[in-house]
């Protein structure tokens, strides 16, 4: 029987397809946040503005089937570019390409690759200097075929006579050093591309053949959809159909002006419409604080390298005693090569708006996988919608691969998963119903070389439901060294009794040093007379501040009316609705908020908490009622169909005021459906 041949006719068809995969494969390295790594892909030609540049009547730069630009997305601004020329061979896959196979196109050398190749090539000098296009330009073909020895030593030789200054180099002298066919090869090269003189040397110093013998179409299909796969895709073939539909896109005429990919494409196809999405809760700590050395520091880091069993580490102490600025700086303390992904639960108070919900699995995870691919080089994660188990094995493999490339590039390192405050997210998640991503994570056995560390407060501790053998240590006050460091930042000279005094009044509570200092009074005495006779701890200093704040009002009833309720909104509170609520004018809220200066912060008509632990102070100081409950459900039932913030909130105060007749009436006869005007956050709000 015959040998059955592959026809000709299936080799266009093969190598179109093979363009499109290899053009996945580089499209999926769009997503990176290096300066320097790759920003932009144009298919089948450069940007428009080079190409209109460089070619304007279309047929100079018909090699170039792929262009890589790094560090920007122009010639003009990229760091380099990287011109593609793809073939595909069904017939002849393990064929070698050799230079005399690679000058001779259909037509003699006319349309050959190195033809094509030294056309572009001399496309770019006509409008760059040599040195431009010799420092950004490299020239690659990729194919599946095998390249020929004597083709990598040719051009391994002009990279090195070139050297890295580019040096020009002779002809003469550079034949000297081939072999009597590699003399023959060179003259033919000099015949397809038509580039003469030392240019030809410049010319094959920016070949390169590293993707050669690629394998064949399946396996690069197999490669693209496992790459999708580590991305986090549920359905990673549909995936790859769906980025096979878009670089097709970019392939027909139409698209000519079209045809650059950059990374917000990919992510589009992802279900990712920005990059704030793959870090749907970033950390909002405080800035232009003057930090104090710890002198606690290296006692903590010592017990984290020499924690063992993959157990979580637990720092704790009460509030304002300095739990997160100590989690900032503990990387500094940890062997040379560490690294620290920080988690903050708090989040400037976000951690407690309805959109925001940092304790949960996808928006916790979803972070945490993406800062350790910044950070390491494992794949992002870009996947929304799944079930917390998914969430939770997604970090767990990326942890394990994160470990094994720290262990290689540095043993001795440790890589740290730092959940600072971690009792806010805890606390968050039972307020909305939800379950808490922290729950599941301190379950995980953790390798030898990573951390897992909380922070909390002391009274919340066992919220957190860490194992038994949970290594834990407090941290404690200012000492007299760290407390005259502190004070030091404000005073040009202090006495080590006026030291001693401002420790003891302060309780050694940073957040308390802080208060007092930032408050009324020229010098270090007047400043303390709020702290004395005994001294006060945070609670006596918000204490102290309501009182201050409720004189100035003039009116204990809408004072204490107004506490109560800026307490029981939803964050960040829209300055009309807690005005209304609280029936008093927008004016006098904003009067309160000065007085209140450093617990809170009313920014474009939105109240946030700037501390902590003067929320929690006012949630104990102000605990929730019926009234006021029934009060909010009536002014968002009112405002419902007009604001997307009392359609969002209104279910769960109609719950807390006990309207549950009310609330089973809106569900069913789908009431108040107005708002918001964003189907998916609509269905959202909806079931929950």
């Amino acid at each position: 029987m015959a040998k059955r041949k592959i026809s000709d006719a299936h080799e266009p068809n093969a190598g179109y397809d093979f363009h499109v995969v290899w053009a996945i494969r580089k499209c999926l390295d769009l997503l990176n946040f290096d300066d320097k790594g790759l920003k932009a892909v144009a298919v089948e030609s450069l940007d428009p503005v080079d190409s209109k540049e460089l070619d304007p009547d279309g047929d100079l730069l018909l090699g170039v089937d792929l262009t890589e630009y790094f560090g920007g997305f122009m010639f003009k601004d990229a760091k380099s570019i990287l011109i593609s020329q793809l073939k595909y061979s069904t017939k002849h896959p393990k064929l070698k390409w050799t230079i005399a196979k690679m000058c001779t196109g259909k037509k003699g050398k006319a349309g050959s690759i190195m033809d094509r190749l030294g056309t572009s090539y001399r496309s770019f000098l006509s409008k760059h200097s040599r040195a431009q296009v010799l420092q950004k330009l490299q020239i690659k073909l990729v194919t599946n075929r095998p390249i020929a020895q004597e083709v990598n030593q040719m051009v391994q030789l002009a990279k090195r006579e070139l050297g890295k200054n580019f040096k020009i180099v002779s002809v003469a002298a550079f034949r000297k050093k081939l072999s009597a066919a590699g003399k023959r090869d060179f003259s033919r090269l000099q015949q397809a591309t038509k580039i003469k003189g030392p240019g030809l040397i410049n010319f094959l110093g920016l070949l390169n053949f590293t993707d050669t013998d690629t394998g064949s179409r399946a396996i690069q299909r197999q490669d693209a959809i496992k790459a999708i796969s580590e991305l986090g895709a549920y359905d990673a073939i549909t995936q790859y159909n769906n980025l096979h539909a878009l670089i097709r896109s970019k392939t027909v005429p139409e698209a000519k002006d079209k045809n650059v990919i950059q990374k917000e494409s990919i992510l589009l196809e992802f279900g990712f419409s920005d990059l704030d999405m793959m870090f749907p809760v970033p950390s909002k700590f405080e800035e232009g604080i003057k930090l104090v050395p710890r002198e606690q520091l290296p006692k903590i880091c010592t017990a984290i390298k020499d924690l063992k069993g993959g157990l979580p580490f637990c720092l704790y102490g009460v509030g304002g005693i300095g739990k997160s600025t100590v989690a900032r700086n503990l990387n500094a303390g940890l062997p040379a090569g560490s690294l620290t992904i920080l988690f903050d639960c708090y989040g400037g108070g976000r951690y407690s708006e309805s959109h925001d919900r940092r304790h949960k699995h996808e928006n916790a995870f979803l972070f945490l996988c993406n800062e350790l691919a910044l950070k390491t080089g494992v794949p992002f994660l870009l996947a929304h919608g799944r079930g917390n188990d998914y969430y939770l094995s997604e970090f767990v493999r990326r942890l394990e691969m994160a470990s094994g490339i720290l262990k290689k590039i540095t043993p001795s390192a440790i890589l740290s998963i730092i959940i600072d405050a971690a009792d806010n997210a805890v606390y968050g998640s039972t307020q909305y119903g939800d379950d808490c991503f922290v729950h599941d994570l301190v379950n995980i056995t953790f390798p030898a070389n990573c951390r897992l560390i909380f922070t909390t407060r002391t009274h919340r501790l066992d919220s957190l439901k860490l194992p038994q053998h949970t290594k834990k240590l407090e941290i404690a006050s200012f000492t007299k060294k760290e407390t005259k460091a502190f004070l030091l930042n404000y005073l040009s000279r202090i006495s080590d009794a006026e030291v001693a005094e401002f420790r003891e009044l302060s309780r050694g509570i940073p957040r308390v040093m802080f208060y007092t200092m930032s408050g009324e009074g020229e010098t270090l005495a007047e400043k303390v007379k709020p702290l004395q006779p005994k001294g006060k701890d945070l609670d006596d200093i918000f204490l102290s501040l309501l009182i201050t704040a409720q004189r100035k009002s003039g009116e204990n009833e809408k004072f204490h009316n107004l506490i109560k309720f800026l307490i029981l909104l939803p964050r960040p509170v829209p300055l009309i609705y807690l005005a209304k609520v609280s029936l008093v004018s927008e004016g006098y809220v904003e009067d309160v908020v000065t007085d209140l200066w450093n617990g809170l912060i009313l920014e474009q008509g939105l109240l946030r908490f700037k501390d902590e632990d003067f929320e929690t102070f006012l949630r104990k100081s102000y605990p929730p009622d019926t009234t006021a409950y029934l009060a909010i459900a009536a002014m968002f039932c009112d405002m419902a169909d007009e604001d997307d913030y009392a359609s969002t909130n209104l279910g769960y105060f109609l719950a807390a005021a006990g309207r549950h007749k009310d609330l089973q009436a809106i569900t069913l006869e789908r009431k108040f459906l107005k708002r918001p005007q964003d189907p998916i956050r609509q269905r959202e709000v909806f079931i929950e």
